[in-house]
């Protein structure tokens, strides 16, 4: 082991000292990067005072949601770092990155309505952690054109990590590596170490700059073995080897890609307020997967309409979107009272910040919540949230004086409209007039006609025009319905496809055999002839139901109303 560490310092000198690219080492503060970054420490202090004339860099990410004895314990390392690289005059710079506020845990799942990660769907890590690394990396490559990357991987993580050091190894070097980025490389100190031996360093070699009980004290705890992984007072007294299972996970508190998270709750064990955690994340997690009911018909990203395609494995079906604003209101509610039971034990506990309530209530707004449920229920827990107080006046008074038109009053946007009128339509319509305009409250005046600069005819015609009525779709109570039962049953409703045919997205075959049609849509459209079929009486038809039975009628009923108003933009004085 000696001969192993003392290789690693010698080859970060020569590549300190030979190379004009700097070192960069990503601290997460477990085992093997603090092993890292002791090691680098040592090379560093090896060099001559007059020689260290360029920078090395230790970046660590925090995604603002690791378990709270973990960054305890993160945290005091890091000051105890800097406290010694201050001392050993060190060229050293430390740096620790974090999410921008829109690409949150909170602000994606609460805020925007983001389904919970799945190990297929895992979009928390690159949002969370990558990105910021990535963004802080950038700065290094831009000032230097490269960097060399620093790394805890070690071959005995896992056989695809081994063959993947050793099939990145550049000749005449022990650890250093081929990197994916152009004009990088990869070092790999301890790529050859056992994790004994990286417990064996943590224990008896590194600088004073190491918590080496806490450390090896939170591994114990988290991986709920104490025989497994022994602290330094078991292994100094006892005469045991330091060691650590490797059951143990660091992470998020709330990572929903496990059903049950072992790790939380075996440090619950020793730190009681994490069963509160714990019983939230539990409650959290069991909607990772279907529950219908809670996933919405809009398509959350950026409002745009959520169209069929005919060519998808369920024949067109739309896909369910992000969580309901209804559901996202609960969960910030349970959320915000995990909180003030975890503060009554742990008073420095924050999961979500003022600034993150703040960018959720702002989208909910964006979403049609007049009601302001945010600002609501951070109240209850003495958080005073500021929001968009403009935007909120603008929509509450839209929605007050398009709610008292009559829709067949000729000249209004209900009469002219095509879409569906809900707050969040009136939300997104603001936002757009506000954009594409920049005086709304002038426009929503002028809608109901009571505008001296704008007329009733001009705002509409604009209207029409904007996003909000051509690329958004905002589907009746009653089609949302259908939605919701098609993702039930998984697959498409008839009244669905007749939609479809109406609207020329899809056409019925020329061609039919004795027993009806052929191809990919031969069962719809066998039940779309048989139900116009003069002799054949739908209503008593026992393989419809009676939801489908009504919405065959309001569908109908519905699309005229739409072929009324297309009607309209012509016939009655608008071109458009």
């Amino acid at each position: 082991m000696e001969t192993k560490i003392q290789n690693s310092i010698d080859e970060i000198k020569e590549i300190y000292l030979t190379d004009n690219k700097p070192l960069y080492v990503a601290y997460s503060g477990g085992k093997d990067s603090t092993v890292v970054l002791d090691i680098v420490v040592k090379a560093i202090k090896q060099i001559e005072a007059h020689k260290r004339d360029k920078e090395v860099f230790v970046l660590f990410s925090d995604t603002l949601l690791e378990m709270p004895p973990v960054i305890d314990q993160i945290k005091d390392s890091i000051r105890s770092f800097k406290n010694y690289c201050g001392k050993e005059d060190l060229p050293i710079v430390f740096k620790q990155v974090e999410p921008e506020l829109y690409n949150t845990f909170w602000s994606k799942l609460i805020g925007i309505g983001y389904t919970l990660p799945r190990r297929d769907y895992r979009w928390c890590t690159d949002r969370m952690k990558i990105t910021p690394m990535q963004k802080a990396v950038k700065e290094i490559v831009d000032r230097y054109e490269g960097y060399i990357a620093v790394t805890g991987a070690r071959k005995d993580e896992s056989e695809d990590r081994r063959k993947r050091l050793e099939k990145n190894a550049i000749d005449g070097y022990l650890h250093l590596k081929k990197h994916s980025e152009p004009n990088c490389k990869l070092l790999a100190p301890i790529e050859d170490f056992t994790t004994k031996e990286v417990w064996d360093y943590v224990y008896y070699k590194t600088e004073s700059w190491v918590k080496k009980e806490s450390l090896g004290t939170i591994y114990s705890s988290a991986a709920g073995d104490d025989e497994e992984c022994t602290t330094i007072l078991e292994g100094g007294e006892l005469g045991n080897n330091p060691g650590c299972s490797k059951s143990a996970r660091f992470g998020c508190m709330i990572c929903p890609l496990f059903e049950k998270d072992k790790t939380l709750n075996n440090l619950s064990e020793e730190h009681a307020y994490l069963s509160i955690i714990e019983e939230f994340r539990n409650w959290l997690v069991q909607f990772r997967d279907g529950h219908w009911d809670k996933r919405d018909v809009y398509n959350h990203r950026d409002f745009r309409k959520i169209e069929y395609n005919k060519d998808n494995h369920r024949k067109g079906m739309v896909s369910p979107g992000g969580y309901t604003l209804e559901f996202r209101i609960e969960i910030l509610k349970r959320l915000l009272k995990m909180q003030d039971e975890v503060r009554a034990v742990k008073p420095d506990f924050q999961i979500i910040t003022k600034e993150e309530l703040e960018f959720i209530q702002d989208r909910w707004l964006k979403e049609g919540d007049l009601n302001l449920s945010a600002v609501e229920l951070a109240a209850h827990s003495g958080i005073e949230v500021s929001y968009d107080t403009d935007l909120h006046k603008k929509i509450k008074l839209l929605a007050a004086l398009q709610k008292i038109e009559d829709a067949s009053m000729y000249g209004t946007l209900s009469y002219y409209s095509s879409q569906y009128h809900n707050n969040r339509y009136y939300a997104q319509l603001v936002c757009q007039l506000d954009e594409m305009a920049g005086n709304a409250e002038e426009y929503v005046y002028a809608l109901s006609g009571l505008s001296e600069t704008i007329s009733q005819q001009e705002a509409v015609e604009l209207v029409l025009t904007l996003p909000v009525e051509t690329k958004q779709y905002y589907p009746t109570p009653d089609i949302e319905k259908i939605r919701r039962k098609e993702w039930e049953r998984d697959e498409i409703n008839i009244v669905t496809v007749e939609n479809l045919i109406a609207r020329r997205e899809i056409t019925a075959p020329d061609q039919r055999n004795l027993f009806g049609y052929e191809g990919e849509w031969a069962e719809e459209f066998n039940k779309i002839e048989s139900l116009q079929d003069n002799d054949y009486n739908w209503e008593e038809d026992p393989n419809l139901s009676f939801d489908d039975k009504i919405a065959i009628l309001e569908d109908a009923i519905d699309f005229r109303r739409k072929e009324i108003k297309a009607e309209r933009r012509i016939c009655g004085g608008f071109s458009l």
